[in-house]
């Protein structure tokens, strides 16, 4: 091996295993994803991504990347004087790359992305109902539906089911004690997340559809034109019984594939940044965290619903938050400052914002014919606040308001479900009929009829969610 090549191979083996030590670190406790998210980030649409991380876990790791300089300084002068030999130094390098990536892969999870992907599941052909000839029952109702980013149960406070000392969501707790929420246990709580789930597109599609995100990635590229063009969403059922639909988001909506997928199930309208920019919301050019924060998300949503609501059609109006993403929340000009945890004063503001918006809901003539349904999207991938909890407990938070469906609430209590099964509860909640109560994956919840993960368990729902199907991508893809 000539000496440009030996000295080549030593920086990227040494470079790799000494800067991992403090990314690995900050990964954990910042990111968070799977090796599975991040797989379907990276071939999916990232228009409008936040990048402020990437400077973040750089600045991290800055004394590290100082030490390597210095490392490979040293290095490079013991082997070119002949001090120690150049092989033993690049063997050296590739134990701690190796030492790094074992790291890497206990935290990502890398081989058991590889092992489920290799592995096949027959759940779709033995469980999945197809939801055909659904229809509304007497009146329709319209729908609003909520999706708070990175919405756990677990910012309420132990008392009320969560596990915080104070409650940071006082208002998204009272409502679901005075409406209808579906619960793991006895307090305030959720559904749980398995595979296909666990990042804001997969959750808007796995409650969309009754099943979980599992595409192989060559139909999740960015130039896919054709979204899951064989399932039947909720977009499209309501769209088949007449609704008008619009999507609304304060990034840009092509992330992720989530415009696209709208689009192409149930003929959304989609309004996000550059919409906001266009009808002048927010000036040319301004941009924070994502694109533009929650308070004047709330104002587009106001006046949206104005519009869909003079319309002598039924609406499904949907909307994604954005304050309470990772990595610890955005502080707007509406947050407190009570708290020395900046996630705790940004989850109390999202809480109070979440609320206002409800109450004009109330105030407004539409409300009498309209469900609202409130969920997080998916669990929190950084650790804030949640760090000494088990990914499991951490369930996803929950509420339907204004719907004519009946329920004890004792059977709302113990429940174990998953972001599919809100896929036939909603619908249930809006007055369609479900046959046997099962669409998807997913069972009505308001039936009061065990779940999948009731009757399975939740490892294997988990494992299964997990694993390569031929039905699914013959069916769905």
């Amino acid at each position: 091996m000539n000496s440009f090549l030996l000295y080549f191979f030593i920086a990227l083996f040494w470079g790799i295993g000494i800067v991992s030590i403090p990314l690995l670190k900050w990964y954990k406790g910042h990111f968070g994803c799977t090796f599975q998210e991040i797989m379907y980030t990276l071939v999916s649409p990232m228009e409008g991504a936040d990048a402020g991380f990437m400077l973040d876990a750089l600045w991290f790791s800055r004394w590290f990347i100082l030490l390597f300089i210095a490392v490979f300084t040293g290095l490079y002068y013991l082997i070119s004087q002949n001090f120690v030999s150049g092989a033993f130094i690049l063997v050296l390098g590739i134990i701690l790359f190796l030492i790094e990536l074992r790291r890497a892969d206990i935290i990502m999870g890398i081989s058991e992305y590889f092992r489920m992907r290799l592995s096949r599941t027959n759940i779709y052909d033995k469980y999945y109902v197809k939801p055909e000839n659904i229809k509304a029952q007497g009146k329709k109702k319209n729908l609003i539906y909520i999706y708070l980013e990175s919405m756990e149960s677990t910012y309420a406070s132990k008392e009320m089911g969560g596990f915080q000392r104070e409650n940071y969501i006082p208002n998204l707790t009272g409502l679901a004690k005075d409406n209808t929420s579906f619960s793991e246990d006895d307090g305030l709580g959720g559904f749980h997340t398995v595979p296909g789930s666990q990042w804001t597109m997969s959750a808007i599609f796995s409650t969309q559809t009754g099943v979980p995100y599992s595409f192989p990635l060559k139909y999740v590229r960015k130039d896919q034109k054709d979204i899951a063009k064989g399932i039947t969403s909720l977009g499209d059922i309501l769209h088949d019984n007449g609704y008008i639909q619009e999507f609304l988001c304060g990034s840009k909506a092509e992330f992720g594939g989530r415009a696209n997928f709208f689009r192409q199930h149930g003929d959304f309208k989609i309004f996000d940044y550059e919409t906001a920019v266009q009808n002048g919301y927010i000036q040319k050019g301004y941009k924070v965290w994502w694109g533009f924060e929650d308070n004047i998300l709330y104002k587009c949503a106001k006046d949206e619903l104005t519009k869909l609501s003079s319309e002598e059609k039924p609406f499904n109006f949907t909307m994604l938050t954005v304050d309470t993403h990772h990595v610890g929340g955005y502080v707007c000009s509406e947050c407190g400052h009570e708290h020395k945890d900046k996630l705790a004063n940004v989850l109390e503001c999202a809480d109070r914002q979440l609320k206002s918006f409800i109450d004009w809901c109330y105030a407004q003539d539409f409300m009498k014919d309209t469900v609202i349904v409130i969920t997080g999207d998916h669990p929190r991938m950084d650790t804030f606040l949640v760090g000494d909890v088990d990914y499991y407990d951490r369930t996803v938070y929950n509420c339907i308001i204004g719907s004519d469906k009946e329920i004890n609430k004792e059977k709302t209590k113990n429940r174990e479900f998953l972001h599919m099964d809100m896929f036939p509860t909603i619908l249930s909640a809006l007055g369609f009929d479900i046959k046997d109560d099962r669409l998807g994956l997913g069972t009505d919840l308001y039936s009061g009829k065990k779940t999948l993960c009731e009757e399975k368990g939740f490892k294997y729902m988990r494992d299964e969610s997990f694993k390569y199907s031929d039905y699914y991508v013959e069916n769905f893809s």
